[in-house]
């Protein structure tokens, strides 16, 4: 018999350098959750209540960063890759207006954290994230996710006195074919290869494979 599962989803208010996280979580599920239930959090969200965030503005960037938002990413995302990876149109527009200077420092601070073949991606290149964030901060990726999964976890049994499963997540996403997974995007749980940069993002989605989130960090009853 197939197990179903409800998914909700709860809303906080915004996060900021410094938050409480902790404390958030536990307030938002207070009344909602169970036993045995999956509690799903946001690695951006905790990344920038973490004040794990970096300032583009101070970056220099290198030939090959401006290389890449002027050409590679106006022109080669735009008019081939786009196609390939069947992006929706809008998005390709916006691929063809990316800002040269800003997307130059967002491209540099890429290569610096994430290398070559991460830079090379449309967005959210090694797991860094620059969306919904206020002027020219991008979030990290978490370095310690599994530590900090099990500390949610222990705060809701202790607060709550409920057993949860905790899954940290990134947008980022996980391609299936058959049993085999994969991402772009660098250090996923174990069972989800990583590799190749874009070129994991370009296969999966030219291939149009099953995709869903990829989990950072499980952290189990």
């Amino acid at each position: 018999m197939t197990k179903r599962y409800k998914r909700l989803a709860v809303k906080t208010r915004y996060w900021r350098p410094g938050e409480d996280y902790l404390t958030q979580i536990v307030e938002s599920i207070r009344d909602k959750v169970k036993d045995g239930d999956f509690v799903t959090v946001s690695e951006k969200a905790i990344s920038t209540a973490m004040g794990n965030l970096i300032d583009e503005q101070y970056f220099h960037p290198s030939w090959t960063a401006r290389f890449l938002a002027k050409y590679w990413m106006r022109v080669v995302w735009s008019h081939v890759l786009g196609s390939l990876c069947h992006l929706r149109e809008k998005t390709v527009q916006r691929l063809q207006a990316y800002p040269v200077n800003e997307g130059a420092l967002h491209k540099q601070v890429a290569l610096v954290y994430a290398g070559f073949l991460q830079a090379l991606m449309q967005g959210s290149e090694g797991g860094i994230d620059a969306s919904n964030l206020p002027y020219s901060y991008a979030s990290l990726p978490l370095t310690n996710a599994q530590q900090i999964a099990e500390k949610i976890r222990e705060h809701v049994w202790s607060v709550l006195d409920k057993k949860v499963i905790v899954i940290i997540v990134d947008t980022d996403k996980t391609y299936s074919f058959r049993t085999f997974h994969f991402t772009p995007r660098p250090k996923p749980i174990n069972g989800i290869h990583s590799f190749g940069g874009f070129l994991a993002y370009v296969t999966g989605r030219f291939f149009k494979m099953k995709q869903r989130a990829t989990p950072i960090a499980v952290c189990w009853l």
